[in-house]
């Protein structure tokens, strides 16, 4: 259709909105197609259960509504028959449309139909936008989490929880917190505010019955509870120095760790165990074993406050009390937000090309050699190859297995199938090549072991984010999507910076082209932008999750002369967790770093073996690494080999985000400890396909695990050691169990 046609037809039909087309019912056009169109594809799909309520709904026909778009109709209505009211668009190509509800939709079932009459018949379809409880809500169990709405970074301890695998959890506010709401818990969270304080008494009583407490910025009757005294000063930006000879920091790393935010500087009684300290910038030391092993030292605020320069202050520490195994363990910095913000940057940086290459990308976020501007790198690059938001993590998760081992272990999930320790995500930006997407599914389809197992990660797989004009057709594509590979489109702004609108109509138009190319394909969750433009903080996460994508792989460690070679982990984790926005809300779209990159790594193999090396070695820095190439090289090669080498999954995104799904939604269900015995049920989801690994402490009661039984059946388990706890690893297969410790 010619350029004149299109503005006669913006005209008459419609008022422009960017590159959509806002149909104005009532006139026709003359002019009748050679052929009917016919519907592609729509979306959501089918019988889809769990769609966004800011959903658009979206239909795509395979040539364009020439003379027709006037005759439109595109519905959706609730499950009462009533319509959802919204704006209708067409593309401008007129061969996509697409219904915007003017609010977002509320839980339920709708039906949604396409019809141009006497030219397209009605095509009718159904989806449901879930119930859901609040991200922040668990599904229950031993630990309760008590949020404060003064805290907002409170729900991501929520997704701290899930990705350390203790998932069974349940969560209130503080308002909440009486006496009878600690009922029946074995582990209390929770943030210091003045709720949380006035219930100090009911949380002292829970602690001397053998509660095990842990507070984040304790003040007021909660610091003394947890024998802290501030003393009116604050270390900003502070290096954490864990005592790796504590009980507590047993196992844990000895690298300092850059905590983001304020710490209280306080003053310790001396029956408190410090577990790790913290001092301003680079006077961390390696390990605070030979800075502060106790507090009981520091003899007056006034000494601590003078001194805060030179000496360490207490930043973890466990406190017992009482005759019944009771603790409380505080950190003086909010561990929330410092492992939010060494995830996803410096939000004060958001919006900034601070490595002066267009255009702003994620790595801004972490670049402080602005010449505008010149500040430190948000990350250490020194010990950038240590997972910095995940050991900060891990002194929690630590903290509760070991507070809890003496009154009864509490299990909890590895973070891959089958005991895996590092993981390789292969995604592919394929720009339009002819062969490279083909060329490479059919290398990683040989290297599959006859008989292999897809669910457990045992067959190489990967994920291609292609142009439509890749060299593959749709019938090729959805053959590589039956054998377990995962295609989508690589949404492109062109390597411009966008604006919320202009992002949400490259997601669009990107989607719909695809759709036109391969129909037969399913939709897309995963995705990473061409020239991972990242023009604002979190609207990227926000606006994918619109479209039904729920696994982000923006981060993208680069460029090469910052790099300068060296693997590691620039968010400081190798774990998908979800997205929060700048007031601490979740977004329901998972953060997943691409760690080994081509542009840096191709021709440097042996910085990729050591990331790996260190996930499989004793530092234990386990991760699920994303990985990009673009076929203008062999890095998908050197990868392939690498990971052959060293016994290394292949995965694609969607695998990723599946089975981090199933695993969030796995549960330990009715735990009980009596008689040295642990028991419980394990309800498995069906999405992580029997390919679960449980953990149970070796240790508990006392005294060591003898057998685990499975419906009265002795279960196999091997023992490994993981953060320098003893752990027994079996299936996490459904049933009841009951582990017997003598």
């Amino acid at each position: 259709m010619s350029g004149g046609t299109r503005r006669l037809l913006a005209v008459m039909l419609a008022i422009v909105v960017g590159s959509f087309v806002v149909v104005a019912f009532g006139g026709r056009l003359t002019g009748v197609a050679e052929a009917s169109p016919v519907v592609v594809t729509h979306f959501p799909a089918t019988a889809a259960t769990n769609v966004s309520a800011g959903v658009r709904v979206t239909v795509v026909f395979d040539r364009p509504l020439t003379g027709n778009a006037d005759r439109l109709k595109l519905t959706v209505a609730d499950a009462a028959g009533d319509p959802v009211s919204g704006a209708v668009r067409l593309d401008e190509s007129l061969t996509a449309a697409e219904l915007e509800p003017t609010k977002p939709l509320a839980p339920g079932t709708y039906t949604a139909q396409v019809t141009v009459p006497q030219v397209i018949s009605p095509k009718e379809w159904s989806f449901t936008v879930p119930v859901k409880p609040a991200l922040s809500e668990g599904p229950g169990g031993p630990i309760l989490l008590v949020t404060s709405k003064t805290d907002g970074y409170d729900e991501f301890y929520a997704e701290m929880l899930r990705a350390e695998g203790l998932t069974g959890f349940h969560t209130i506010d503080t308002g909440a917190l009486t006496s009878q709401a600690l009922s029946g818990y074995r582990v209390v969270i929770a943030s210091s505010d003045s709720k949380a304080t006035a219930a100090s008494p009911a949380l002292r009583e829970w602690v001397m019955a053998g509660g095990q407490l842990v507070v984040a910025r304790p003040t007021g009757a909660l610091a003394d509870l947890a024998g802290l005294r501030p003393v009116g000063r604050q270390v900003t930006e502070g290096r954490l120095a864990i005592a790796t000879s504590s009980t507590y920091g047993s196992g844990l790393t000895s690298a300092p760790l850059r905590v983001h935010g304020a710490a209280e500087v306080v003053r310790a009684a001396g029956d408190v165990d410090v577990v790790a300290t913290i001092a301003p910038g680079a006077a961390a030391s390696a390990s605070a074993d030979s800075t502060v092993s106790s507090a009981a030292a520091v003899t007056t605020d006034a000494a601590v406050a003078a001194s805060v320069e030179q000496k360490p202050s207490p930043a973890v520490t466990v406190r017992s009390l009482g005759d019944q195994g009771g603790t409380v363990s505080a950190f003086t910095f909010d561990l929330a937000k410092s492992v939010v913000l060494t995830r996803q940057g410096n939000p004060d940086w958001a919006g900034q090309d601070r490595d002066g290459l267009a255009p702003i990308r994620p790595n801004d976020l972490f670049f402080g050699d602005d010449k505008k501007d010149p500040e430190p790198d948000y990350l250490d690059l020194d010990q950038v190859a240590v997972p910095q938001a995940d050991e900060q993590m891990r002194i929690l998760s630590n903290i509760i297995e070991r507070s809890t081992a003496a009154s009864g272990p509490m299990p909890r999930w590895w973070y891959f199938p089958d005991d895996a320790k590092a993981v390789l995500v292969m995604a592919a930006d394929d720009h339009g090549t002819q062969d490279g997407t083909r060329s490479s599914f059919r290398r990683l389809l040989e290297l599959s072991p006859k008989g292999c197992d897809l669910a457990r990660w045992e067959c190489p797989r990967a994920t291609a984010f292609l142009y439509p004009t890749s060299g593959l057709t749709d019938q090729e594509a959805v053959a590589f999507e039956k054998e377990g590979f995962d295609l989508g489109v690589h949404v492109s702004t062109h390597c411009q910076n966008w604006s919320d609108t202009s992002l949400d109509l490259a997601y669009a138009q990107s989607l719909h082209a695809f759709k036109e190319v391969f129909p037969g394909l399913p939709p897309q969750h995963a995705s990473r932008l061409h020239c991972i433009a990242w023009s604002q903080y979190t609207a990227q996460p926000t606006i994918e999750r619109r479209w039904g994508i729920r696994l982000d792989m923006n981060y993208y460690y680069w460029p090469g002369p910052w790099v300068a070679n060296r693997s590691g982990f620039m968010t400081g984790s190798g774990l998908p967790m979800r997205f929060s926005d700048t007031k601490g809300n979740l977004i329901n779209v998972y953060q997943q770093e691409t760690h080994l990159v081509d542009e840096v790594f191709t021709g440097h193999p042996k910085a990729i073996e050591q990331l790996i090396d260190r996930a499989q070695g004793p530092d234990g820095y386990y991760g699920a690494f994303g990985t990009h190439y673009d076929f203008h090289d062999d890095f998908d090669d050197q990868l392939m080999q690498i990971a052959e080498q060293r016994h290394v999954p292949m995965i694609s995104a969607q695998q990723l985000l599946t089975w981090t799904d199933g695993r969030s939604k796995s549960t330990f269900e009715d735990l009980r400890w009596a008689d040295d015995e642990v028991s419980f049920h394990i309800s498995a989801d069906k999405e992580t396909n029997g390919a679960l690994r449980a953990m149970l402490p070796v240790k508990g009661f006392g005294t060591k695990l003898t057998e685990i039984r499975r419906d009265g059946k002795v279960v196999q388990q091997v023992v490994r050691k993981i953060k320098g706890i003893d752990y027994a690893f079996f299936d996490g297969t459904s049933g009841d169990y009951v582990a017997t410790y003598r």
